[in-house]
């Protein structure tokens, strides 16, 4: 065999075992890249789970109203009129939604109407609801069709808003870092996009704002737990 024969073989082999290399790297690469697709909800329902009467915190949905004023005693606004049990007293104001609830819906403005229902908690005594004066989107880890969990991975809630007393609060949020976001936008979803009846997906979703505007709750925060079943 010539010394060019010999070279051309080696370079075969070479050539061979890089390959192999190649793909076993990337083909892996290109699984895992297929495995982390994203899919964003820009329409349909999440109609709100009503929140627990115990547990701290409790499951479903409710807000509190914590401090960042170290001073507070309790560090908290407190709610005399929430129906939750537990330590510490009147923390939580559970969120139940009535038996015809709005829901809060993705990829439209919802200004008027309300979105939590009529069987909520009062704040110290007075109706509130949730309003939003954009279109909210959600993006999610993996596919739509999945049923696992699957995390947050992007979203824009920064249109909604608290009535209360004749005033409009600012609550909104959205993923990632932004003015008044203490903790920003988390979350994930369950179950597939296209499921019905008790096989509804369920969306969980978490977050702390400033409460800015107006006056009189200008140290408080707005910590959310919104959990719900998705309708299409």
């Amino acid at each position: 065999m010539s010394t060019t024969s010999a070279s051309m073989l080696h370079l075969s082999r070479r050539a061979t075992v890089l390959a192999a290399l190649v793909l076993a790297l990337f083909g892996t690469a290109v699984f895992t890249a297929a495995a982390s697709a994203n899919f964003t909800l820009n329409s349909g329902r999440i109609t709100p789970i009503q929140g627990g009467t115990t547990g701290n915190p409790p499951t479903g949905s409710w807000v509190a109203l914590p401090t960042d004023n170290p001073a507070a005693t309790p560090p908290y606004f407190t709610n005399p009129s929430s129906t939750w049990s537990g330590t510490p007293d009147t923390y939580y104001t559970r969120i139940v939604p009535g038996a015809v609830p709005t829901g809060l819906i993705l990829g439209t403005a919802q200004p008027s109407g309300g979105i939590i229902g009529s069987q909520t908690d009062t704040f110290n005594g007075l109706p509130w609801d949730l309003v939003t004066v954009s279109a909210p989107v959600l993006t999610f880890a993996g596919n739509h069709n999945d049923v696992g969990p699957r995390a947050l991975t992007g979203g824009n809630l920064t249109g909604l808003r608290v009535r209360y007393a004749g005033n409009t609060y600012t609550v909104g949020t959205a993923f990632g870092a932004g003015p008044h976001r203490i903790l920003p936008l988390t979350g994930s979803i369950v179950r597939s996009t296209t499921g019905t009846g008790a096989n509804r997906a369920t969306i969980h979703l978490t977050w702390d704002t400033d409460l800015t505007e107006p006056g009189g709750f200008g140290t408080f925060r707005a910590h959310f737990q919104f959990t719900g079943t998705y309708d299409q």
